[in-house]
């Protein structure tokens, strides 16, 4: 193999570990012609932030779309990312302006059912729920549809996108399956109550009901910050020729299972070798983790996922905790929000060039609390089961100093490494449940801890977790069966 040919392997895998992570957002989410609409009742498969697979409505082509990492679409993605030429920059296609709006002359669409690729999301993350779910008896009577949404957008936006949806083909009555943001599309969904009473059940796997730490985090240390943790206990395969790579790592045998290596560790290490000459001489990876803080800086959907001010008050901090301190107090959440406001590096995240604030960040409480009637989180109104991760080191409180000494952080294992089990169960769960009260809520709660010798569930392996799956098999059925008397 010859230095060039090595070198676009090397930088094919550090792109896929970074993708692996993002499956960590005009048109509306769907295409007119797609598929065919056979009957009235639909069970619908949102995705998260960053993993629905977008396309260049001009060229028909996909421009963000990874199902396969050994195949051709990585490459087509890696020119994309990599391209200096502002026609073919992928960054540049997808950048919105700084108050969060699409660009005038946007060119993307989600991927759809209809599509030669991208069907089931990026990794095909969705592929194991919809699979289920299609093999199922009770599903007669159901189109099986993953409505995929453009991630970029708020909440609010892609809300009214899946009810156009909805409406366009006839469907009346719906169940919602979403994993992450999508769980928070859906409760925009739930704010209308016709779109309420058609819902016969939501599943949402790893939703941040009332925020997550962790995209503060994002905000401070760049998009893909979370990486590890969101990706810890998952297991790839690394093809031979990277063999003196991953040799070169250290990895120790406790970072591989059935011989292969978790990605986390991968990454922290590539991470650590940022200025390593070789590593730079072949991607430079600073370069990259900026642009990435930059864009996240304007992605409105991001911004729907802070910590609230239910959070702040939630039963996860004793007296004097917050998962906020500044300048080692612990703060409110108004305080919270004043200090994003005036801190000379924060306010850099919060503001645009012209020193107002994004809208994403100004309109932030009054859309949190619209999520939150009557003082009750939303998702309660409907037949929710919550689907949770546990036992994965997640970001408890941030600790940010005015300074410039770096934010520094604790954590805990009551969640997935994105979400506490808190907020993923909308307040359900307090952490302190007896063995009785947990079997007690066993009809609204499902806590993944991990399985097959894995110690926790983290937010992206969730989905695949056959477990899971076999509750969420459960769940459906029974409420199918109820439906039907």
């Amino acid at each position: 193999m010859d230095g060039g040919d090595m070198k676009n392997k090397i930088i094919a895998l550090i792109v896929a570990l970074l993708l692996l992570c993002t499956a960590l957002t005009v048109f509306v989410g769907c295409n007119p012609n797609e598929g065919e609409t056979k009957n009235k009742k639909v069970m619908l498969l949102l995705h998260g932030i960053g993993e629905g697979c977008l396309y260049n409505t001009e060229t028909n082509q996909p421009v963000y779309s990874v199902t396969d990492f050994n195949g051709p679409e990585l490459g087509t993605l890696l020119a994309g990312i990599t391209s200096t030429n502002p026609d073919t920059s992928l960054l540049k296609l997808l950048a919105v302006n700084e108050d969060g709006s699409l660009r005038d002359d946007d060119v993307i669409r989600p991927a759809n059912m209809d599509d030669t690729t991208g069907q089931y999301v990026m990794a095909n993350l969705m592929k194991p729920l919809y699979d289920m779910l299609s093999a199922a008896s009770y599903s007669d009577g159901y189109d099986i549809v993953i409505w995929q949404y453009d991630w970029r957008k708020h909440t609010d936006d892609i809300a009214a996108d899946l009810e156009a949806y909805i409406h366009s083909k006839g469907y009346e009555k719906v169940m919602l399956f979403t994993h992450s943001m999508g769980g928070l599309v859906s409760s925009s969904f739930f704010k209308k109550q016709a779109n309420r009473d058609m819902t016969e059940l939501f599943i949402p796997f790893s939703t941040p009901f009332y925020g997550a730490v962790d995209t503060t985090y994002m905000m401070y240390e760049g998009l893909i910050a979370s990486i590890p943790e969101m990706i810890d206990k998952f297991y790839v395969s690394v093809p031979e020729e990277f063999s003196s790579l991953i040799s070169a790592l250290g990895l120790k045998s406790a970072d591989y299972c059935d011989g292969k290596p978790n990605p986390s560790v991968m990454y922290n290490k590539l991470m650590k070798m940022a200025n390593n000459p070789i590593i730079k001489s072949f991607i430079d990876i600073n370069s990259v983790l900026g642009i990435l803080k930059d864009l996240a800086k304007n992605l409105v959907s991001l911004y729907n996922l802070y910590p609230s001010e239910a959070y702040f008050e939630s039963p996860l901090y004793a007296e004097g905790e917050s998962n906020f301190n500044y300048d080692g107090d612990p703060k409110t959440y108004e305080e919270f929000l004043a200090i994003f406001e005036t801190d000379p590096y924060l306010s850099e995240i919060v503001r645009m060039s012209n020193n107002e604030l994004r809208p994403a960040f100004a309109n932030l409480t009054a859309y949190q609390e619209s999520l939150m009637p009557g003082g009750e989180q939303i998702s309660n109104l409907v037949n929710t089961f919550y689907v949770q991760g546990n036992g994965v080191k997640t970001i408890k409180s941030a600790y940010a100093y005015s300074d410039g000494t770096p934010t520094t952080y604790d954590y805990f294992t009551y969640g997935d490494g994105l979400v506490s089990v808190w907020s993923g169960t909308a307040g359900l769960l307090r952490g302190d449940e007896t063995p009785a009260q947990l079997a007690a809520l066993s009809d609204k709660v499902y806590i993944a801890n991990g399985e097959n010798g894995r110690t926790g569930t983290s937010h992206l392996f969730i989905v695949f977790e056959e477990g899971v799956l076999n509750a969420v098999n459960t769940k459906v059925a029974a409420t199918v069966a109820e439906i039907k008397g």
